[in-house]
């Protein structure tokens, strides 16, 4: 596996943030190595589509390990190649049964281990409920509405919940973090199905689809019962025409005649006054089912139709008491595509209406088939969408419960992509898994939309667009050196020696430390363009701005133990002058919960990836890395040599260079060696950090980053990270960010941030 471009906060979902470039030095995982761990990775030049696939037991337990020769894949019936395939654990909070079921796992299934490291964490996913508020009785809304808003509570909190009805679809889909709005929603949920028509006669609903299709046997029976007659009309005949009339009294009258004890033939006053009510009655209330569950079916569609309008995979929990309409298979056509093209993986929770006992209205003559009409219709349903059914024969809660157990893992494969899959229409996807007892949930169609006319796809960033922006690049680097004997002078040694006493003396004063934090970046394309030389205009290659950003953000940064550094957390509440969230979020969880703080300050950071530009991956950023490398264990494994005395903003320092020399190198693996360079600023009498420099150089892109350490007045002169300097650049990109720190504060975890 390749190395990977630093990550501040995370954009896309292929890998972790945080620390995953110096994850070695940087991750608070227990027991992590500090060798050879992480390897920071680019996204390459071939173009793949991730795939999310759940593949769980029997007890719709997520079942992990699986390795990418172990998943076959088609695409329209042709294998397709496994590029990847990545485990993901979502940090579903499970009910106690699902945990306990879940440690009663068998002893051969083994943890998954990514190469290379853990799980990374990734973004949050799309989680929406949708209510058919049309076919559920009250209680069974009520009882839906209160299960519904106990799994999004189980749910991480970085990933995003929305509430929508059917058949009356908001007017706008969104996702949200903020469970309250979807809480809110869903209390104010109001369930009523809409009644069939009523009158004198009483006309279940399978029989009126029957008598609909012309079904005879049906029409006599109806007839029979409500008119009191003998009807059986013949083929082609249109209940209520003149010929139907009187061919059903011959004919009602010859069987009448012929069988003793039968109902005596209907009459014409009878056929006026009675049989064609009743027949155009049946119509009617067939009429009437096919309205209402046609409003579902088009919702649906407009569901899947707005959310291919939000980027991503979403997850649909459909809570419905079933949709009344026949099976005819061409009315669930539409939907394939639409619920494809939304990325849409659906399951579907079905609740049986009781027909006996309700007081509300009269009992069905034919309440047995009617029941299962609507559970036919949801059935057609979930299987055009390619879904999961659960039906709900106990509590609710355990139903949305399963689909929190099976949502808790998933796997993302990566499969390349071909010039004929872009072409915006439905493929025909399959996967299969070579290990017994487990069961495949997948969608079974997806949709990768065509490029807009008039745009271009983004260079990838392996591939230059000049040979000028690469030399531009390389000129800038240093040159790795190797030291001698003259380098490593007594007066280098005592000054590395006094540095990591301090390091080892200054590491616990910031072991939890917040601030506030002002980010701003800057993304600049390399590309033809027209600048003034001279005062003369003219064209040449050069760095151009493409878009700038100004985020305000709650920053934390929480020492590890032993050898470990620092791992940082940001939570951005304003960007570009607009609020995304209230302030505050980070401080409060570490005061309040620090058991379970670490986990889920990551999925905020993760979440707030988004507001990144340029590459989607910074995770070389902890503005505390240089002290990592210069403790007494790690130190070692670097070469250093003193370059010149300098003064850093008043105070007298030793500029001293540095190169990675030791292997396997901190970042990499047992095939690439990734060294680190640069050079830190450390003032001679107390060895304390004052500046340094960091840098990582790729074949694809190098890597920069400059901390500079001032006196904190907040917390009495003691020195503190205050400026970050950070430039990523490929052949084809820039970004320059600015990160400045203020108003610093500890934290001590239980209590009030202080």
């Amino acid at each position: 596996m390749r190395p990977s471009m630093p990550a501040r906060n995370r954009r896309r979902p292929f890998r972790a943030p945080g620390a995953t470039f110096v994850a070695a030095a940087l991750a608070l995982a227990a027991g992590d190595a500090i060798v050879g761990q992480q390897q920071p990775t680019f996204r390459t030049s071939v173009e793949i589509v991730a795939i999310d696939v759940n593949v769980v037991d029997a007890q719709a337990r997520p079942v992990e390990g699986l390795a990418p020769e172990e998943f076959t894949v088609t695409v329209d019936r042709k294998p397709r190649r496994i590029a990847s395939a990545q485990y993901i654990n979502h940090g579903v909070r499970l009910a106690a049964a699902s945990r306990r079921a879940a440690a009663r796992k068998p002893a051969g299934d083994v943890a998954f281990e990514s190469v290379g490291g853990p799980p990374p964490n990734q973004p949050g996913r799309n989680v929406m409920i949708v209510v058919d508020t049309d076919s559920l009785e009250i209680g069974s809304g009520q009882n839906a509405a209160r299960a519904a808003r106990a799994f999004l509570d189980q749910l991480p909190i970085t990933d995003r919940v929305g509430v929508a009805t059917v058949p009356r679809l908001p007017s706008s889909l969104t996702f949200n973090t903020d469970r309250a709005v979807a809480r809110k929603t869903l209390e104010q949920l109001v369930t009523t199905p809409v009644d069939l028509p009523t009158g004198e006669y009483t006309v279940g609903l399978q029989e009126a689809y029957d008598i609909e299709r012309s079904d005879q046997s049906t029409i006599s029976n109806v007839v029979a019962r409500e008119c009191k007659c003998a009807y059986v009309p013949s083929i082609g005949d249109s209940p209520g025409s003149a010929s139907a009339s009187t061919s059903a009294s011959t004919s009602a009258s010859t069987t009448a005649e012929a069988t003793p004890g039968t109902l005596a033939p209907c009459t014409t006053t009878q056929m006026e006054g009675c049989v064609v009510p009743v027949l155009m009655f049946a119509h009617q209330t067939a009429l009437a089912g096919h309205m209402q569950a046609q409003r579902s079916l088009d919702a649906l569609r407009d569901l899947g139709q707005s959310l291919a309008e939000l980027e991503g995979p979403k997850t649909v929990v459909l809570v419905t008491g079933g949709l009344g309409i026949p099976e005819t298979p061409t009315s669930f056509d539409p939907l394939e595509p639409a619920m494809a093209s939304g990325q849409v993986t659906l399951y579907t929770l079905y609740i049986e209406q009781m027909t006996l006992g309700q007081v509300r209205k009269p009992v069905s003559p034919s309440f047995a088939w009617d029941d299962r009409i609507p559970m036919y219709g949801i059935e057609n349903v979930t299987a055009a969408a390619n879904g999961t059914l659960i039906h709900v024969t106990g509590k609710v809660e355990s139903a949305f419960e399963r689909v929190a157990t099976e949502m808790s893992g998933s796997y993302l494969l990566g499969i390349e992509v071909e010039p004929g899959d872009r072409d915006g229409r439905p493929h025909e996807v399959n996967v299969k898994v070579n290990r017994p007892g487990v069961l495949v949930r997948a969608r079974k169609r997806y949709v990768i939309q065509p490029e807009r006319p008039g745009t271009r796809r983004a260079e990838p960033a392996t591939a230059p667009l000049s040979a000028a922006a690469r030399a531009a690049r390389r000129a800038g680097r240093m040159t790795p050196f190797t030291p001698t004997v003259d380098d490593v002078t007594p007066e280098l040694v005592a000054l590395l020696v006094r540095a990591g006493e301090f390091i080892l003396d200054y590491r616990p004063r910031i072991a939890a430390l917040a601030c506030d934090e002002q980010y701003d970046q800057t993304l600049s394309k390399w590309k033809s363009g027209p600048v003034i030389v001279n005062g003369t205009a003219q064209t040449r290659e050069d760095w151009f701005v493409d878009k700038r950003r100004h985020m305000r953000s709650d920053y934390v940064l929480i020492a590890g133990t032993g050898d470990l550094g620092w791992r940082q957390f940001r939570d951005p509440f304003e960007v570009d002058g607009s609020a995304v969230r209230p302030r505050g979020r980070l401080e409060k969880l570490f005061a309040d919960s620090p058991a379970t703080a670490l986990q889920e300050a990551a999925q905020i950071m993760t979440e707030g990836a988004r507001f990144n530009l340029g590459f989607g991956e910074r995770n070389m950023d902890v503005p505390t890395l240089a002290l990592v490398l210069l403790q007494p264990a790690i130190r070692g494994r670097l070469s250093f040599r003193k370059e010149a005395e300098a003064q850093v903003e008043g105070t007298p320092t030793w500029q001293v260079a540095f190169f990675e020399s030791g292997t396997p190198t901190i970042f990499g693996d047992q095939n690439v060696n990734l060294p680190l360079e640069g050079r830190i600023w450390i003032e001679p009498r107390q060895g304390r950090i004052v500046k340094s420099t960091v840098r990582l150089n790729l074949e694809e892109a190098d890597a920069e980053i400059t901390v500079t350490y001032r006196p904190s007045q907040d917390l009495a002169g003691l020195w503190v990270p205050s400026e970050m300097l950070e430039t990523y650049t490929s052949d084809t990109q820039k970004v320059d960010c600015v990160a400045r720190y203020t108003n610093f504060r500890l934290l001590k975890a239980g209590s009030t941030p202080k």
